[in-house]
């Protein structure tokens, strides 16, 4: 798969958060496209896992996400994350790939996280044959760098494409005076996605109930009313798809209640499949708020 379709599924994933916080996310162009053989559910998660704690401990700056590939003599793949954030003390970087480095960092914020990603994200690399490092000095950032081997590389080509702008996050503005009014089920499985897009809209004055899967979200509407849902079609349980079916045919309680799916899938397949579902509206990730909180109105109102 292209290196860079990945990297930018993932930043769109957590544009959101990043709007919410004001930090733009920021992939520069690269002359190759790069092609690559390797575990993409475990390459995304990863990559998520490092922009998401890049996006957690800072405050100011920005995050850059950058790809390298090395001369020919190593052909090695170098992904890096780089934060303007708090950086970690010399003392805690031998141990910051360790289980619950976090917990036994008194320095880190706590509620940020119990500190396994990085270690899932070692040992993610070491079954793929990568390694992962970190530069970092404290209260100036930290440059966190995955290798992949050369064995990965399938193809390398002259990029046509044209540089990548910055996500920049005006996602986060307020959208209208009236508040929302809305009691709105997210059903997401991506936490930092979901997290993020929650508080934009809580922002605009809705009251908003967090799903991170199929199951979870149909026990929701089992036991709440809502204005609408809003769904992501990929979910580690059901498929979105089949969850929207599933609401339609609980006896005919949820018949009317609108559905809008969130995606960045956006093949013919899937819109066809979206398209059979009947849903108030498909919305594109990145979500634009503004856009979203006006399709909100427009249908839950009418």
């Amino acid at each position: 798969f292209p290196l860079w379709q990945l990297v930018h599924e993932e930043v769109r994933q957590l544009s959101p958060l990043a709007a919410q916080k004001g930090l733009p996310l920021v992939v520069p162009p690269s002359k190759d496209e790069v092609r690559v053989r390797t575990d993409r559910v475990k390459l995304a998660r990863i990559l998520g896992n490092l922009i998401g704690n890049a996006l957690k401990f800072t405050d100011q700056g920005e995050i850059r996400i950058e790809v390298e590939l090395l001369p020919s003599q190593e052909r090695r793949l170098l992904i890096r994350v780089i934060d303007t954030g708090m950086g970690i003390e010399a003392k805690h970087l031998e141990s910051i790939f360790d289980e619950f480095a976090q917990i036994h960092n008194p320095a880190r914020d706590r509620n940020k996280g119990s500190g396994l990603g990085l270690a899932i994200c070692k040992r993610l690399l070491d079954v793929m044959g990568g390694t992962i490092e970190v530069a970092s000095e404290a209260g100036r950032g930290s440059v966190f760098t995955v290798a992949l081997p050369a064995s990965c590389v399938v193809s390398t080509s002259i990029s046509t494409e044209g540089p990548v702008p910055a996500v920049v996050p005006s996602a986060a503005r307020a959208t209208s005076a009236t508040p929302l009014g809305l009691k709105l089920l997210l059903v997401e499985d991506h936490a930092s996605t979901r997290e993020g897009t929650a508080m934009l809209l809580r922002q605009e004055g809705a009251t908003v109930v967090e799903a991170p899967d199929g199951q979870t979200a149909l026990s929701k509407l089992s036991q709440e009313h809502f204005d609408a849902v809003l769904i992501d079609m990929m979910l580690p349980d059901l498929d979105g798809a089949d969850v929207i079916r599933a609401i339609r045919g609980n006896d005919g309680r949820h018949a009317r209640l609108p559905v809008f799916v969130l995606t960045g899938d956006l093949t013919q397949s899937r819109l066809a499949e979206v398209a059979a579902l009947e849903v108030a509206a498909l919305i594109e990730k990145p979500i634009d708020i503004a856009d979203l909180v006006e399709r909100l109105r427009a249908t839950v109102r009418g």
